[in-house]
């Protein structure tokens, strides 16, 4: 059998979960494939040197005659594009290059855009989750379940830096209690805090403030502490106001160690973003390193959150602010809960998402796309071991539906919670100032018309 041609387009290897899941996913192809990684920006950037030694790195590739060249040189079987799925110039071009020589395209759509423009130029599309591709079928205004072409695929999830636990999957082990003490005495935190760590991007649309003020409200109930990892730089300063030393403010990183080691101090992890999630790699991260975590529903945007952290079961839910306070209560004083929901997590995560199960399932699905469209390289694939047990069907629809509005209680009076309600607000609000300010004129214009080619002002 003749040894089949992977490559694989990003804008970089930077910070972003894309660049790290395509990172993984690489490395686990590269066992059995050849496997190149192309990127449009001239420098690969910083995770190119976490991929194996066998797979090539090509920078500086758009639609021009050196990446003409490429093609004609290497001949690659398929092109997988990771990308946020929407319209892009740049991005059309160069797979219409690929289209043309007559490789097999698939788009990683992370974002579950819809970009109908494009649709002739896909073999197949996937999703980050189930949840993800619901929400692109809704953007699309398409029954989830008569996109054929379309698949939930997910996130090659794994911790690094730890010791590789003892699995076929072969991703690490869960956070130890050695870990635990030396992550906390690099971090400079207390031994006997309740620690609660939220790994975010420094962008504003993914920031929610509720922790911080959820937060400050446990404050005033046991000694805590917040080690935040990539929050945006204008809010810094909010947060040391409302927290003063209880908070840890850490850069961006994308060394696995430091993320490893963030996660490692703490006692549970928050996932809030006012924009939801189509995957949540952070959530995820910390799921898979055997901690427990609360994040936020968010119906009316992506909500993939809860699909992976299942109220009461994976996790918990908290929709406002005395609800994440009292969900962090309850669990600073209930260590087997702590125990059972971070084991229920990492059981999930290492079945659903380790590495080496994702690159299966991705597998699986690019041979039956490429045999559906009587595509000859379906045959150079070797059929993967493991079965695929991550589907979208009516049963999970119903149990996704109901998961939407599932929370931890609100406490507290009436009156505390219109005050939460409305420090919330507020603080919102400042966050879309500062970010409309960040952005300015034409990217405000910018966005509001792919919202409106899109159907709606509103974001989802």
């Amino acid at each position: 059998m003749a040894e089949v041609h992977i490559a694989h387009w990003i804008l970089d290897l930077g910070l972003g979960g894309d660049a790290k899941n395509l990172v993984s996913l690489a490395n686990e192809q590269a066992k059995w494939a050849r496997v190149s990684v192309l990127t449009q920006t001239n420098e690969p950037g910083p995770r190119s040197n976490q991929l194996n030694a066998r797979v090539i790195v090509a920078p500086d590739m758009v639609a021009s005659s050196k990446l003409t060249s490429w093609l004609q040189l290497n001949e690659p079987d398929v092109l997988i594009v990771h990308r946020n799925g929407a319209p892009n110039a740049t991005e059309t071009a160069m797979v219409e290059v690929f289209h043309q020589a007559g490789v097999a395209c698939f788009e990683y759509n992370t974002f579950a855009r819809v970009d109908a423009a494009t649709d002739h130029l896909w073999t197949g599309h996937i999703h980050l989750s189930r949840a993800s591709l619901l929400q692109y079928a809704r953007r699309r205004g398409a029954a989830p379940l008569d996109l054929g072409n379309q698949k939930a695929i997910g996130y090659a999830v794994s911790v690094a830096g730890g010791t590789v636990s003892d699995t076929a999957s072969g991703i690490a082990g869960s956070i130890t209690n050695a870990e635990r003490q030396e992550a906390r005495k690099i971090l400079n935190v207390s031994e006997d805090a309740f620690v609660v760590a939220r790994l975010v991007r420094p962008d504003l649309r993914k920031w929610d403030p509720l922790p911080v003020l959820a937060m400050e409200k446990l404050q005033k109930r046991k000694k805590t502490c917040l080690v935040l990892r990539a929050a945006p730089p204008e809010r810094h300063d909010w947060v040391k106001a409302k927290l003063g030393n209880a908070a840890v403010l850490l850069e961006p990183s994308a060394v696995d160690a430091d993320v490893r080691r963030t996660l490692a101090a703490s006692d549970v992890v928050v996932n809030y973003s006012v924009i939801g999630e189509t995957f949540g790699l952070a959530m995820a991260e910390a799921m898979m390193a055997g901690l427990p975590v609360i994040a936020n529903s968010t119906p009316s945007v992506d909500n993939a959150q809860i699909e992976f952290c299942r109220h009461n079961q994976r996790g918990l839910i908290a929709n406002s602010v005395s609800s994440l306070a009292g969900a962090l209560l309850y669990l600073s004083e209930n260590g087997d809960k702590r125990a059972e929901l971070a084991s229920a997590g990492r059981a999930y995560m290492e079945k659903t998402f380790a590495p080496a199960v994702v690159e299966a399932r991705l597998r699986r699905f690019i041979i039956a796309r490429l045999a559906d469209t009587k595509n000859e390289s379906s045959s150079k694939f070797p059929e993967p071991a493991t079965d695929n047990s991550y589907e979208l069907t009516e049963n999970w629809l119903t149990e996704y539906k109901e998961a939407e509005h599932e929370s931890f209680p609100d406490s507290g009076s009436v009156i505390e919670r219109l005050a939460d309600e409305s420090a919330l607000n507020i603080s919102r609000m400042e966050d879309s100032w500062l970010y409309a300010k960040k952005i300015g004129l034409t990217g405000i214009i910018e966005k509001a018309s792919r919202r409106l080619s899109q159907g709606s002002l509103l974001r989802g």
